[in-house]
């Protein structure tokens, strides 16, 4: 019988570990969660609304880079 090795930490998962304790993420989440479920989500970019979530700025304000 062979032994069961676990797989490595992938980083990625890590850094989202990470930003999800961060409470102005989790508030921000929630914040979105709430919209979402009540419908009050506008016809914007979703990216953009992610990128919000996790405090960058919304991608269609990195024009021109």
């Amino acid at each position: 019988m062979s032994a069961v090795h676990p797989e490595p930490a992938d980083p990625v998962d890590e850094e989202l570990d990470a930003l999800l304790q961060r409470p102005e993420v989790r508030e921000r989440l929630d914040d979105f969660e709430r919209r979402r479920a009540e419908g009050k989500l506008g016809e914007g970019n979703s990216n953009d609304e992610a990128r919000r979530i996790v405090g960058l700025p919304p991608h269609s304000d990195s024009a021109g880079r």
